[in-house]
């Protein structure tokens, strides 16, 4: 798995556990200067041996760049068999929830090489229209 965070403190060890759990073996990670502990987050992981961690502090919209290379190096020097690019605040699930992720993969024909897979926003309501309206009484 791949991905480029700045500042995501809030959501990036359960994104990381999830994945783990799932079944990926390796999460590469280019933290693009975080200044909210992220970076020595990933690093405690990075110890563990299941995060690659890189920085690029420089802001300058470099993400296709950043992350096309790590695809790369998934294949070339980790020898990946599929690659999942995400984002921080993604968390990825097979559509038979009995199985994992990574069964999932081993379970697809490498002929296909890439797929989309559908996306499910998990929202609520916005924190402002909740403290504005009025308490309900049941």
């Amino acid at each position: 798995m791949t991905m480029m965070v700045r500042d995501e403190i809030d959501i990036v060890a359960p994104m990381i556990e999830h994945h783990l759990a799932q079944g990926v073996d390796l999460i590469m990670v280019t933290d693009n200067g975080s200044v909210d502990g992220t970076a020595q987050l990933l690093e405690r992981y990075a110890d563990l041996g299941v995060v690659e961690l890189a920085h690029d502090p420089m802001h300058r919209k470099q993400q296709g760049v950043v992350v096309t290379a790590m695809a790369r190096r998934a294949y070339t020097e980790h020898g990946a068999d599929w690659l999942i690019n995400a984002d921080a605040d993604e968390f990825y699930v097979p559509l038979d929830r009995s199985i994992t992720v990574r069964q999932a993969l081993e379970g697809t024909d490498p002929a296909l090489s890439a797929f989309t897979v559908p996306v499910v926003n998990l929202v609520s309501t916005p924190a402002e229209r909740i403290r504005d309206r009025p308490p309900r009484l049941a």
